[in-house]
Protein backbone atom coordinates (compact mmCIF):
# COMPACT_ATOMS: atom_id res chain seq x y z
CA UNK A 1 0.00 0.00 0.00
CA UNK A 2 2.82 2.41 0.82
CA UNK A 3 4.41 1.70 -2.55
CA UNK A 4 1.12 2.09 -4.43
CA UNK A 5 0.93 5.68 -3.20
CA UNK A 6 3.53 6.40 -5.90
CA UNK A 7 1.40 4.92 -8.71
CA UNK A 8 -0.64 6.99 -11.17
CA UNK A 9 -4.35 7.69 -10.54
CA UNK A 10 -5.29 5.59 -13.57
CA UNK A 11 -3.43 2.44 -12.49
CA UNK A 12 -4.14 2.67 -8.75
CA UNK A 13 -7.61 0.97 -8.78
CA UNK A 14 -6.30 -1.89 -10.91
CA UNK A 15 -3.26 -2.47 -8.70
CA UNK A 16 -5.39 -2.35 -5.57
CA UNK A 17 -7.79 -4.92 -7.00
CA UNK A 18 -4.88 -7.27 -7.62
CA UNK A 19 -4.06 -7.14 -3.90
CA UNK A 20 -7.64 -7.76 -2.77
CA UNK A 21 -8.40 -4.12 -1.97
CA UNK A 22 -10.95 -1.65 -3.31
CA UNK A 23 -10.29 2.06 -3.70
CA UNK A 24 -12.56 4.15 -1.50
CA UNK A 25 -11.23 7.54 -2.55
CA UNK A 26 -8.09 8.96 -4.08
CA UNK A 27 -7.63 12.20 -2.19
CA UNK A 28 -5.09 13.38 -4.73
CA UNK A 29 -1.72 14.99 -4.32
CA UNK A 30 -0.50 18.11 -2.58
CA UNK A 31 2.85 19.86 -2.75
CA UNK A 32 4.23 17.44 -0.15
CA UNK A 33 2.39 14.11 -0.50
CA UNK A 34 -0.40 12.06 -2.07
CA UNK A 35 -3.06 10.19 -0.06
CA UNK A 36 -5.52 7.44 -0.91
CA UNK A 37 -7.94 5.34 1.13
CA UNK A 38 -8.90 1.73 0.36
CA UNK A 39 -10.74 -1.17 1.98
CA UNK A 40 -9.58 -4.75 2.33
CA UNK A 41 -11.97 -6.96 0.30
CA UNK A 42 -9.89 -10.11 0.50
CA UNK A 43 -12.01 -12.84 2.07
CA UNK A 44 -9.20 -15.38 2.19
CA UNK A 45 -8.26 -17.08 5.44
CA UNK A 46 -6.45 -14.86 7.88
CA UNK A 47 -7.63 -11.57 6.37
CA UNK A 48 -8.71 -9.08 9.04
CA UNK A 49 -10.39 -6.64 6.68
CA UNK A 50 -10.35 -2.99 7.61
CA UNK A 51 -9.47 0.31 6.02
CA UNK A 52 -6.04 1.43 4.83
CA UNK A 53 -4.83 5.04 4.46
CA UNK A 54 -1.60 5.37 2.49
CA UNK A 55 0.69 8.40 2.26
CA UNK A 56 3.28 8.98 -0.47
CA UNK A 57 6.81 10.05 0.32
CA UNK A 58 8.83 12.86 -1.23
CA UNK A 59 8.35 13.79 -4.87
CA UNK A 60 10.44 16.87 -5.59
CA UNK A 61 9.46 17.01 -9.25
CA UNK A 62 7.41 15.22 -11.89
CA UNK A 63 4.02 15.84 -10.28
CA UNK A 64 1.55 18.58 -11.08
CA UNK A 65 1.54 20.06 -7.59
CA UNK A 66 5.14 19.53 -6.51
CA UNK A 67 6.65 22.63 -4.93
CA UNK A 68 10.28 22.06 -3.86
CA UNK A 69 10.56 25.50 -2.26
CA UNK A 70 7.55 25.09 0.05
CA UNK A 71 8.50 21.49 0.79
CA UNK A 72 12.06 22.48 1.61
CA UNK A 73 10.84 25.23 3.94
CA UNK A 74 8.65 22.74 5.80
CA UNK A 75 11.42 20.18 6.17
CA UNK A 76 13.85 22.73 7.61
CA UNK A 77 11.52 23.33 10.58
CA UNK A 78 13.24 20.64 12.59
CA UNK A 79 12.85 21.81 16.20
CA UNK A 80 10.41 19.64 18.23
CA UNK A 81 6.96 21.08 18.95
CA UNK A 82 3.98 19.71 20.84
CA UNK A 83 1.87 17.55 18.55
CA UNK A 84 -1.75 18.51 19.28
CA UNK A 85 -5.03 18.33 17.40
CA UNK A 86 -6.33 21.67 16.18
CA UNK A 87 -9.48 22.88 14.47
CA UNK A 88 -12.46 20.72 15.31
CA UNK A 89 -10.86 19.30 18.43
CA UNK A 90 -10.48 22.74 20.00
CA UNK A 91 -13.96 23.81 18.92
CA UNK A 92 -15.53 20.69 20.41
CA UNK A 93 -13.68 21.25 23.67
CA UNK A 94 -14.86 24.87 23.77
CA UNK A 95 -18.42 23.70 23.06
CA UNK A 96 -18.32 21.20 25.90
CA UNK A 97 -16.82 23.87 28.14
CA UNK A 98 -19.61 26.32 27.33
CA UNK A 99 -22.30 23.68 27.81
CA UNK A 100 -20.88 22.71 31.18
CA UNK A 101 -20.75 26.35 32.25
CA UNK A 102 -24.37 26.92 31.15
CA UNK A 103 -25.57 23.87 33.06
CA UNK A 104 -23.53 25.06 36.02
CA UNK A 105 -25.19 28.47 35.99
CA UNK A 106 -28.66 26.97 35.60
CA UNK A 107 -28.15 24.89 38.74
CA UNK A 108 -27.07 28.03 40.66
CA UNK A 109 -23.79 26.41 41.59
CA UNK A 110 -20.67 28.57 41.70
CA UNK A 111 -18.76 28.66 38.41
CA UNK A 112 -15.79 26.39 38.20
CA UNK A 113 -12.76 26.82 36.02
CA UNK A 114 -12.13 24.09 33.45
CA UNK A 115 -9.49 21.52 34.43
CA UNK A 116 -6.01 22.20 33.10
CA UNK A 117 -5.10 20.32 29.93
CA UNK A 118 -3.05 17.16 30.44
CA UNK A 119 0.68 17.51 29.86
CA UNK A 120 1.80 16.71 26.32
CA UNK A 121 3.09 13.20 25.71
CA UNK A 122 4.68 13.67 22.32
CA UNK A 123 6.81 16.17 20.46
CA UNK A 124 7.17 16.15 16.69
CA UNK A 125 9.24 17.71 13.94
CA UNK A 126 7.59 21.13 13.50
CA UNK A 127 7.34 20.85 9.72
CA UNK A 128 5.91 17.32 9.87
CA UNK A 129 3.36 18.47 12.45
CA UNK A 130 2.19 21.25 10.10
CA UNK A 131 1.88 18.91 7.13
CA UNK A 132 0.13 16.25 9.20
CA UNK A 133 -2.52 18.76 10.26
CA UNK A 134 -3.42 19.15 6.58
CA UNK A 135 -3.43 15.36 6.11
CA UNK A 136 -5.76 15.01 9.10
CA UNK A 137 -8.17 17.48 7.53
CA UNK A 138 -8.15 15.44 4.31
CA UNK A 139 -8.82 12.02 5.84
CA UNK A 140 -11.06 12.99 8.80
CA UNK A 141 -14.34 12.51 6.87
CA UNK A 142 -13.39 9.06 5.59
CA UNK A 143 -12.26 8.01 9.07
CA UNK A 144 -15.58 9.10 10.57
CA UNK A 145 -17.45 7.15 7.89
CA UNK A 146 -15.56 4.00 8.91
CA UNK A 147 -17.83 1.78 11.06
CA UNK A 148 -16.88 1.57 14.74
CA UNK A 149 -14.37 -1.12 15.72
CA UNK A 150 -13.17 -1.41 12.11
CA UNK A 151 -9.36 -1.62 12.08
CA UNK A 152 -7.61 1.29 10.37
CA UNK A 153 -4.02 1.05 9.15
CA UNK A 154 -2.04 4.16 8.23
CA UNK A 155 1.10 3.51 6.23
CA UNK A 156 3.71 5.34 4.23
CA UNK A 157 7.26 5.38 2.94
CA UNK A 158 9.83 8.08 3.75
CA UNK A 159 8.05 11.35 4.59
CA UNK A 160 4.79 9.45 4.05
CA UNK A 161 5.62 7.25 7.03
CA UNK A 162 6.19 10.25 9.31
CA UNK A 163 2.92 11.78 8.10
CA UNK A 164 1.08 8.50 8.72
CA UNK A 165 2.20 8.38 12.35
CA UNK A 166 1.55 12.07 13.03
CA UNK A 167 -1.90 11.86 11.42
CA UNK A 168 -2.75 8.80 13.53
CA UNK A 169 -1.79 10.70 16.69
CA UNK A 170 -3.91 13.72 15.70
CA UNK A 171 -6.91 11.51 14.87
CA UNK A 172 -6.47 9.78 18.22
CA UNK A 173 -6.43 13.13 20.01
CA UNK A 174 -9.77 13.90 18.34
CA UNK A 175 -11.17 10.59 19.56
CA UNK A 176 -11.62 9.13 16.08
CA UNK A 177 -9.18 6.21 16.39
CA UNK A 178 -7.29 4.36 19.06
CA UNK A 179 -7.96 2.04 21.98
CA UNK A 180 -6.91 3.82 25.13
CA UNK A 181 -7.69 2.78 28.68
CA UNK A 182 -7.35 4.38 32.08
CA UNK A 183 -6.20 2.62 35.23
CA UNK A 184 -8.33 -0.47 35.79
CA UNK A 185 -10.45 0.09 32.67
CA UNK A 186 -10.82 -2.50 29.90
CA UNK A 187 -9.28 -1.38 26.64
CA UNK A 188 -12.32 -2.34 24.57
CA UNK A 189 -14.59 -0.02 26.56
CA UNK A 190 -12.84 3.07 25.22
CA UNK A 191 -12.05 1.85 21.71
CA UNK A 192 -13.46 3.65 18.68
CA UNK A 193 -11.48 2.13 15.82
CA UNK A 194 -8.31 0.10 16.42
CA UNK A 195 -5.41 1.80 14.68
CA UNK A 196 -2.06 0.54 13.44
CA UNK A 197 0.80 2.44 11.77
CA UNK A 198 3.42 0.80 9.53
CA UNK A 199 6.30 2.90 8.16
CA UNK A 200 9.17 2.19 5.76
CA UNK A 201 12.33 4.30 5.78
CA UNK A 202 10.59 7.13 7.67
CA UNK A 203 12.85 9.92 8.93
CA UNK A 204 12.84 10.21 12.74
CA UNK A 205 10.31 12.92 13.57
CA UNK A 206 9.02 12.16 17.09
CA UNK A 207 10.23 12.20 20.68
CA UNK A 208 8.75 12.01 24.20
CA UNK A 209 7.72 15.39 25.52
CA UNK A 210 9.56 14.96 28.82
CA UNK A 211 13.30 14.63 28.96
CA UNK A 212 13.16 11.27 30.72
CA UNK A 213 10.08 10.01 28.85
CA UNK A 214 9.57 6.87 26.80
CA UNK A 215 8.47 7.44 23.20
CA UNK A 216 6.92 4.00 22.78
CA UNK A 217 5.04 4.28 26.07
CA UNK A 218 3.64 7.62 24.92
CA UNK A 219 2.57 6.11 21.60
CA UNK A 220 0.95 3.18 23.40
CA UNK A 221 -1.08 5.61 25.51
CA UNK A 222 -2.09 7.71 22.50
CA UNK A 223 -2.85 4.98 19.95
CA UNK A 224 -3.49 1.98 22.14
CA UNK A 225 -1.26 -0.96 22.98
CA UNK A 226 -0.10 -3.11 20.09
CA UNK A 227 0.57 -6.82 19.92
CA UNK A 228 4.22 -7.75 19.49
CA UNK A 229 4.92 -9.42 16.16
CA UNK A 230 8.32 -10.77 17.18
CA UNK A 231 7.09 -14.28 17.83
CA UNK A 232 8.80 -14.54 21.18
CA UNK A 233 12.02 -12.95 19.92
CA UNK A 234 12.09 -9.87 22.08
CA UNK A 235 15.55 -8.73 21.21
CA UNK A 236 16.89 -10.37 24.35
CA UNK A 237 14.40 -8.70 26.65
CA UNK A 238 11.93 -10.33 28.98
CA UNK A 239 8.35 -9.58 28.00
CA UNK A 240 7.42 -8.89 31.63
CA UNK A 241 10.01 -6.14 31.95
CA UNK A 242 10.07 -4.70 28.42
CA UNK A 243 8.41 -1.31 27.76
CA UNK A 244 4.83 -1.12 26.44
CA UNK A 245 4.47 -2.10 22.78
CA UNK A 246 2.76 0.55 20.68
CA UNK A 247 0.74 -0.20 17.58
CA UNK A 248 3.54 1.25 15.42
CA UNK A 249 5.93 -0.83 13.32
CA UNK A 250 8.94 0.77 11.59
CA UNK A 251 11.19 -0.84 8.97
CA UNK A 252 14.66 0.53 8.17
CA UNK A 253 16.92 -0.66 5.37
CA UNK A 254 20.50 -1.28 6.47
CA UNK A 255 22.02 1.20 4.03
CA UNK A 256 19.27 3.82 4.11
CA UNK A 257 20.67 7.12 5.43
CA UNK A 258 17.26 8.80 5.89
CA UNK A 259 16.24 6.97 9.11
CA UNK A 260 19.50 8.19 10.72
CA UNK A 261 18.84 11.88 10.11
CA UNK A 262 18.27 13.86 13.31
CA UNK A 263 19.23 10.87 15.48
CA UNK A 264 22.18 10.77 17.85
CA UNK A 265 23.70 8.45 15.22
CA UNK A 266 23.57 11.26 12.65
CA UNK A 267 27.19 11.68 11.44
CA UNK A 268 26.96 15.47 11.59
CA UNK A 269 25.83 15.43 15.20
CA UNK A 270 28.43 12.80 16.13
CA UNK A 271 31.22 14.92 14.65
CA UNK A 272 29.98 18.10 16.32
CA UNK A 273 29.53 16.38 19.68
CA UNK A 274 33.23 15.49 19.74
CA UNK A 275 34.12 19.21 19.95
CA UNK A 276 34.96 19.75 23.68
CA UNK A 277 32.94 22.97 24.30
CA UNK A 278 29.86 21.45 22.64
CA UNK A 279 30.36 18.17 24.47
CA UNK A 280 30.34 20.05 27.77
CA UNK A 281 27.16 21.89 26.79
CA UNK A 282 25.47 18.63 25.81
CA UNK A 283 26.49 17.04 29.10
CA UNK A 284 25.04 20.02 30.99
CA UNK A 285 21.73 19.71 29.13
CA UNK A 286 21.67 15.98 29.88
CA UNK A 287 22.13 16.70 33.59
CA UNK A 288 19.41 19.36 33.63
CA UNK A 289 16.81 17.90 31.26
CA UNK A 290 17.48 14.17 31.18
CA UNK A 291 19.34 12.10 28.58
CA UNK A 292 16.42 11.85 26.13
CA UNK A 293 15.83 15.60 25.85
CA UNK A 294 16.73 17.28 22.53
CA UNK A 295 20.40 18.14 21.97
CA UNK A 296 21.85 16.07 24.79
CA UNK A 297 24.46 13.35 24.88
CA UNK A 298 21.76 10.69 24.53
CA UNK A 299 19.71 12.17 21.70
CA UNK A 300 20.05 14.64 18.87
CA UNK A 301 16.43 15.62 18.17
CA UNK A 302 14.21 12.57 17.62
CA UNK A 303 14.01 8.80 18.12
CA UNK A 304 12.89 5.76 16.11
CA UNK A 305 9.22 5.02 16.77
CA UNK A 306 7.47 1.79 17.69
CA UNK A 307 8.73 -1.72 17.11
CA UNK A 308 11.74 -1.25 14.83
CA UNK A 309 13.19 -3.75 12.36
CA UNK A 310 16.38 -3.55 10.31
CA UNK A 311 16.40 -5.05 6.82
CA UNK A 312 19.92 -6.45 6.59
CA UNK A 313 21.93 -8.42 4.05
CA UNK A 314 25.19 -10.36 4.22
CA UNK A 315 26.88 -12.82 1.82
CA UNK A 316 26.64 -15.60 4.41
CA UNK A 317 23.11 -15.10 5.76
CA UNK A 318 21.40 -13.37 2.86
CA UNK A 319 18.36 -11.19 3.58
CA UNK A 320 17.09 -10.90 7.14
CA UNK A 321 14.60 -8.83 9.13
CA UNK A 322 16.36 -8.13 12.43
CA UNK A 323 14.41 -6.73 15.42
CA UNK A 324 16.09 -3.72 17.00
CA UNK A 325 16.04 -3.23 20.78
CA UNK A 326 12.98 -1.64 22.35
CA UNK A 327 13.24 2.03 23.24
CA UNK A 328 14.22 5.03 21.16
CA UNK A 329 17.75 5.44 22.53
CA UNK A 330 18.55 1.73 22.19
CA UNK A 331 17.13 1.60 18.67
CA UNK A 332 19.16 4.69 17.73
CA UNK A 333 22.33 3.01 18.98
CA UNK A 334 21.53 -0.11 16.97
CA UNK A 335 21.05 1.96 13.82
CA UNK A 336 24.37 3.66 14.51
CA UNK A 337 26.12 0.30 14.80
CA UNK A 338 24.65 -0.78 11.46
CA UNK A 339 25.76 2.38 9.68
CA UNK A 340 29.58 1.98 9.60
CA UNK A 341 29.47 -1.33 7.70
CA UNK A 342 27.30 0.17 4.99
CA UNK A 343 29.41 3.33 4.83
CA UNK A 344 32.58 1.26 4.56
CA UNK A 345 31.07 -0.75 1.72
CA UNK A 346 30.25 2.46 -0.15
CA UNK A 347 33.74 3.92 0.40
CA UNK A 348 35.40 0.69 -0.72
CA UNK A 349 33.22 0.40 -3.79
CA UNK A 350 33.77 4.04 -4.70
CA UNK A 351 37.54 3.53 -4.59
CA UNK A 352 37.28 0.50 -6.83
CA UNK A 353 34.95 2.30 -9.20
CA UNK A 354 37.63 4.88 -10.01
CA UNK A 355 40.23 2.39 -11.11
CA UNK A 356 41.04 -0.20 -8.47
CA UNK A 357 40.33 -3.83 -9.15
CA UNK A 358 36.76 -4.88 -8.28
CA UNK A 359 36.51 -7.96 -6.13
CA UNK A 360 34.18 -10.96 -6.47
CA UNK A 361 32.65 -9.83 -9.73
CA UNK A 362 31.81 -6.33 -8.54
CA UNK A 363 29.81 -7.31 -5.45
CA UNK A 364 31.03 -4.21 -3.56
CA UNK A 365 29.96 -2.00 -6.45
CA UNK A 366 26.51 -3.54 -6.31
CA UNK A 367 26.41 -2.94 -2.56
CA UNK A 368 27.39 0.70 -3.10
CA UNK A 369 24.61 1.17 -5.64
CA UNK A 370 22.27 -0.56 -3.23
CA UNK A 371 23.25 1.86 -0.48
CA UNK A 372 22.49 4.84 -2.68
CA UNK A 373 19.13 3.36 -3.71
CA UNK A 374 18.21 1.78 -0.36
CA UNK A 375 15.77 4.54 0.40
CA UNK A 376 13.59 3.76 -2.63
CA UNK A 377 10.25 2.20 -1.70
CA UNK A 378 10.88 -0.56 -4.25
CA UNK A 379 14.05 -1.52 -2.34
CA UNK A 380 12.02 -2.04 0.82
CA UNK A 381 9.51 -4.19 -1.04
CA UNK A 382 12.26 -6.27 -2.66
CA UNK A 383 14.16 -6.75 0.62
CA UNK A 384 11.03 -7.83 2.50
CA UNK A 385 10.01 -10.26 -0.25
CA UNK A 386 13.51 -11.74 -0.35
CA UNK A 387 13.61 -12.09 3.44
CA UNK A 388 10.17 -13.75 3.46
CA UNK A 389 11.18 -16.16 0.71
CA UNK A 390 14.38 -17.03 2.56
CA UNK A 391 12.47 -17.53 5.84
CA UNK A 392 9.97 -19.86 4.14
CA UNK A 393 12.81 -21.85 2.61
CA UNK A 394 14.49 -22.11 6.02
CA UNK A 395 11.23 -23.31 7.60
CA UNK A 396 10.79 -25.94 4.88
CA UNK A 397 14.34 -27.20 5.40
CA UNK A 398 13.78 -27.40 9.16
CA UNK A 399 10.49 -29.27 8.62
CA UNK A 400 12.21 -31.72 6.27
CA UNK A 401 14.96 -32.24 8.85
CA UNK A 402 12.41 -32.99 11.56
CA UNK A 403 10.59 -35.46 9.29
CA UNK A 404 13.85 -37.19 8.42
CA UNK A 405 14.84 -37.43 12.10
CA UNK A 406 11.40 -38.77 12.97
CA UNK A 407 11.58 -41.42 10.25
CA UNK A 408 14.99 -42.52 11.50
CA UNK A 409 13.62 -42.87 15.01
Amino acid sequence: MAGLAYSSPAELPVLLKETGHELVEDLGESFFSRVFVCDDRDESAGSRGGRVIAFRGLAWAGTKKSDPIRLGQALTKVWPVELVAKGEASSSSSTSSSSSSSSSSSSSSPPTSPPPPPPPLLHAHAGVAELAAECTRLVRRLVRETPPMTPITLTGHSLGGALALATAVLLSAEGEVGCRSEEGEAVSSSCRRPVRVVTFGAPPSFAPASGDGDLNAALARLLGPGQSRRGGNDGGQNSSTSPPVSSVTSFFAEGDPVPRWLLSSDPTFTAAASFPPLAAALAARSWLLGPSAPLTTGRFLFEPAGECYLLSWSPREGHNVVPLPHGGAAASAALARAAPDSAAAVASAAARAVGEEASAGGSNVRRAIGFLLDHAHASYADDLKAAAKQARRREEEEAEGREEASSQV
